[in-house]
């Protein structure tokens, strides 16, 4: 009886092979769909950080590029032409300009060291007066009316930006 099943089911068995064979196939197949997705995704990712590398890059390159001098310019044309009035004249536009090419470079750290010099007269101001009050240098400096909590995170700034600005960059990008 037995061997009538086998003898009746057989004929269907390469069907049913080809059945199994065609969904491991299939199987197999969405497998590499999946992982062909996931390498697009991963390789999209790795372009748009390139794309911020670059930018990044770019934005540094144009920070530190240094502003264009006219009075270097207008040096070098001086000492070609054969004119003294010219020359006399050259030189007095070079002297302007050397001072506006001074106070342009000079702008962002003259900024910086006014506002630092405020703060600290703001802070030697503020320690001299509980000095007067206390009559004890280290009272007057510990005082919590000294160094406040916006002085804390004023400081933490100042050195967050200056020595971890790319790795907090970093840290944010990839937490």
């Amino acid at each position: 009886m037995i061997m009538a099943i086998i003898g009746l089911l057989a004929p269907f068995l390469p069907d049913v092979l080809g059945m199994f064979r065609a969904s491991q196939d299939h199987k197999q197949e969405l497998e590499v769909l999946e992982l062909r997705h996931r390498m697009a995704k991963d390789e999209f990712g790795w372009r748009i950080e390139e794309v911020n590398v670059k930018a990044d890059i770019a934005e540094m390159r144009a920070i530190r590029k240094p502003h264009a001098s006219y009075g270097i310019q207008l040096l070098d044309k001086a000492q070609q032409s054969d004119g003294v009035i010219w020359k006399w004249a050259i030189n007095c536009v070079f002297l302007v300009f050397a001072v506006l090419d001074w106070a342009i470079s000079s702008v962002r750290p003259g900024v910086t060291y006014w506002i630092f010099g405020l703060y600290a007269a703001i802070k030697t101001a503020t320690i001299w007066r509980l000095f007067e009050i206390t009559e004890s240098m280290t009272d007057a400096i510990l005082n919590d009316r000294v160094w406040t909590t916006f002085d804390q995170e004023l400081l933490m700034l100042v050195v967050s930006f200056w020595f971890g600005q790319r790795l907090r960059a970093r840290a944010i990008k990839g937490g």
